[in-house]
């Protein structure tokens, strides 16, 4: 269980929202942020105040390159926007680790503890628990990127983060 209390949760993921909303909300008023833009935006929102929180980032699904940079016809997902203090892993294929996983099924993946996964690809040796939200894209309905939180702490995501965090992510289509 998390060592932060379910009030101190509601309270941080209610300010994370909020400031995430009325950021898009006056800058989509001007000109439309990109889709970078609002990855940007909401992984730092989301590192800077939950402090629990390893590695915050975005993965997106792109064409696979070749080593000349032809595609290849597949797709992969490639890092995208992140805060983290470790280097992420820069490609995943489809059903690979969490974040394919995630992209596959086209479903929330909450994996508590990372050395008992078999699908788990390590970055680092510090993290215990993972939990990914594919992000839609709004006219095809197919996955368009993975949202990735890692955490220090074992068994650190609840149902009620998780809800929270997919709320958070929605924000990306705002």
């Amino acid at each position: 269980m998390s060592t932060i209390d379910q009030e101190a949760h509601k309270k941080i993921y209610e300010k994370a929202h909020q400031q995430l909303k009325e950021f898009l909300d006056y800058y989509n008023t001007k000109n439309k942020l990109t889709f970078e833009a609002k990855l940007t935006s909401i992984a730092s929102v989301v590192k800077n105040l939950i402090p629990d929180f390893f590695f915050v980032g975005f993965y997106v699904v792109v064409d696979e390159l070749d080593s000349q940079g032809n595609k290849t016809g597949n797709k992969v997902l490639e890092v995208g926007p992140y805060q983290s203090t470790i280097l992420a892993t820069p490609r995943i294929a489809i059903g690979k680790g969490v974040c394919g996983t995630a992209w596959q099924e086209a479903k929330t993946q909450v994996v508590n503890n990372v050395k008992e996964c078999k699908n788990y690809i390590a970055c680092d040796n510090e993290t215990l628990s993972e939990v990914v939200i594919p992000v839609f894209n709004q006219t095809t309905n197919e996955v368009a990127a993975v949202f990735d939180i890692d955490s220090t702490t074992l068994n650190r995501f609840t149902p009620f983060d998780v809800e929270q965090l997919e709320k958070i992510t929605a924000l990306v289509y705002q």
